[in-house]
């Protein structure tokens, strides 16, 4: 990450600005960092500008957000390993209790388009405190649910704890934009969506874990202290950015500025009306519809379809894999135990590590090359999409090692690399997909989230519901390698994409709400 030299003190820096200095930023008229890039979008000459904040306070939000985003998925997806274990107490079948996980996906879909418009009224930081609150009673709930005639009562907690849960998963995004110049931000979403996508992981490993020498009702129960302490967390640190910059000025609601360190927190959380731009009517309404809108534009569509495609086949692998695991031996499966199965999960945890390490080193540094290099430093939201080439070959290599190992029963090992390449590719792919379509809709940056959120999720929650009668019909190996060849057709999809994105974004039900940073030079 570059330099910070240009976060809070830009008016000290501005008053010690040697000649030749002066004169190079007369000559630019834009303010840059110490390695050259210019600051997009320029940041205004308060201190109040979340852009302007010492780079330490960024972070720390940052990673604030980064667990509410985790705690409130890991809420939602922590039995995901205990449903073969609760169909014996529900005298269900495993199939029927796979259902409650898509019911918590579901959730995690469906409860941004309901709850996020709250966000305009009561604030950002608000809405994703009380949301991890409202999980944390999820969470209760669900462990209480241990009679025979709790299933649906359990079906219904676990979906309300993934509408709780999804608000963190998306509110992140705009806070992202007000704090993180457009060279920065391609680490800050890799940061805070691979959060959210990791506690999908964790929490069924620790979960596996749990089964074997507990109840399986502690897999809840011990995420309730985990969602408190976020919650505390968030109470403590996260401040709202909402900050209408114009030019050289801009403007925070008063209550931003009145009282000190106790009175910012109430004005913020209890309820968070006075720290949050109240937005009229109109904008209510068109906040309010952006997602819909968002998600019928035609570039939007390609990349929504694209990432539910590829990232579909991951949640397919990690929803199913417990069934296939703890299958006994003799009817297929490889006979492993709850604990077994939660260490097996560890190449994913593996995926997760390298996944984090790669996009970290390259979701800025390639499409800032591409863009000095081919474009004459000007920027265009497609260069973002170049990220994606490495992950979708490595992802379509992970699923011929899957399909292969579960078809022909190779050795375990073998299923576990092709579990940790379809990881590692899956979790690249997401953030680089959400980053261009936020920077789509740099005004709407959590209305794009939530789009992107229903199309990530969308494959998952239907493929529970066909899957058994598709692979009884061709076998698991050739759903597999389906697969593979419906994500070459997702490869092309990017292709287009990034040869016809300007012309695609013509193409929108509301052309007010498009509002990119294309056309500016970085350097």
């Amino acid at each position: 990450m570059a330099s910070s030299s240009f976060h809070t003190p830009i008016l000290q820096k501005e008053s010690r600005i040697g000649d030749e200095e002066k004169g190079d930023e007369e000559q630019y008229g834009e303010k840059r960092n110490d390695a050259g890039f210019v600051l997009i979008p320029q940041p205004s000459c308060e201190a109040d500008d979340p852009l302007n904040w010492p780079m330490a306070k960024k972070v720390r939000i940052l990673a604030v957000l980064c667990l509410a985003a985790f705690s409130g998925t890991l809420g939602t997806m922590t039995g995901q390993l205990a449903y073969p274990t609760q169909a014996k107490v529900y005298h269900q079948s495993s199939q029927a209790l796979s259902y409650t996980v898509s019911a918590a996906i579901a959730g995690l879909a469906g409860g941004p388009l309901i709850f996020v418009p709250l966000a305009q009224i009561f604030g950002r930081s608000s809405v994703t405190f009380w949301a991890l609150l409202g999980s944390m009673g999820c969470a209760i709930w669900s462990a209480k649910m241990t009679n025979e005639g709790d299933y649906i009562s359990f079906l219904c907690s676990r979906f309300l704890s993934g509408m709780f849960g999804s608000l963190p998963t998306v509110l992140g995004a705009d806070s992202i934009m007000d704090m993180f110049f457009l060279h920065e931000r391609g680490k800050a979403f890799l940061c805070y969506t691979i959060s959210l996508l990791s506690g999908s992981i964790v929490g069924p490993t620790l979960g596996g874990f749990i089964l074997t020498h507990q109840s399986w009702t502690l897999c809840f129960w011990w995420t309730v202290p985990l969602l408190a302490i976020t919650a505390i967390l968030v109470l403590l640190v996260v401040e709202d950015t909402a900050f209408v910059r114009d030019g050289l000025i801009g403007t925070r609601a008063s209550g931003r500025h009145s009282g000190g360190y106790l009175s910012t927190r109430l004005q913020t959380y209890f309820p968070g009306t006075r720290v949050t731009p109240r937005p009229s009517g109109a904008e209510f309404v068109k906040r309010t519809v952006a997602p819909l809108i968002i998600a019928t534009a035609p570039a939007t569509i390609v990349v929504g379809v694209f990432t539910m495609i590829l990232f579909g086949w991951a949640l397919l692998i990690s929803i199913l894999s417990p069934i296939f695991l703890q299958t006994p031996i003799k009817l297929g499966g490889y006979g492993f135990t709850p604990t077994q199965n939660a260490a097996f999960t560890f190449a994913e945890w593996i995926g997760l590590a390298t996944s984090q390490a790669y996009g970290f080193f390259t979701n800025d540094r390639i499409p800032l090359w591409i863009c000095k290099r081919y474009r004459n430093s000007i920027w265009s939201p497609e260069l973002r999409l170049h990220c994606l080439w490495v992950p979708i070959v490595v992802l379509n290599v992970s699923l011929g090692l899957v399909g292969a190992s579960l078809q022909y029963h190779l050795h375990y090992m073998v299923l576990a690399v092709g579990v940790y390449l379809c990881t590692f590719a899956a979790l690249l792919i997401v953030p680089i997909c959400v980053n261009y379509v936020v920077e789509n809709y740099t005004e709407y940056a959590s209305q794009a989230a939530v789009t992107m959120g229903v199309y990530r999720l969308g494959w998952g929650i239907a493929i529970p519901f066909f899957f058994v009668k598709w692979e009884e019909a061709v076998s698991i190996g050739w759903v597999l390698g389906m697969a593979a060849f419906f994500n070459l057709f997702g490869g092309l999809l990017i292709a287009v994409v990034c040869w016809k994105g300007h012309e695609l974004r013509r193409f929108n039900l509301m052309r007010s709400l498009v509002h990119t940073e294309e056309g500016k030079a970085i350097l």
